[in-house]
């Protein structure tokens, strides 16, 4: 009972290993492809997340901030790796996304913004110096 059961597991695996070996293999991304232009957006998006998070991680006395902040460094670093090896895979530099909407699409404020902005310097609600 047992080899009937293993010999049909394993004949569906193979049968299934067949069939995906069939299955035509996605073109390469181009190099003004939807995915290499999102990929180049995100390593610039990940690359600020980290800019932000560095100096929640050296000043911020705030436990739970810092943890966030480690939490989003770690994490954002791994994704950049990955993100890089895939432009390198598809043959492609990892130039950055165009200036232009770099800049506009991600106008961060500056540290003492953000320090000015932590709850616990912004008792009442969304004040405008921290909009």
């Amino acid at each position: 009972m047992r080899r009937r059961a293993a010999a049909g597991l394993l004949a569906l695996l193979l049968g299934g290993g067949g069939l995906l070996l069939t299955q035509p293999r996605p073109a390469a991304p181009t190099t003004d492809s939807a995915e290499a232009q999102f990929v180049r957006h995100m390593i610039v998006h990940h690359e600020q997340a980290l800019g932000l998070s560095a100096p929640m991680l050296r000043r911020s006395g705030d436990r739970s901030l810092r943890s966030v902040a480690l939490d989003i460094t770690l994490g954002q670093e791994e994704q950049l790796r990955q993100m890089r090896a895939w432009l390198a895979g598809w043959g492609f530099s990892p130039g950055r996304a165009p200036p232009q909407r770099r800049r506009a699409a991600w106008a961060w404020p500056r540290w003492t913004t953000l320090r000015r902005c932590l709850p616990s310097r912004c008792p009442r609600p969304k004040s405008r110096s921290c909009g």
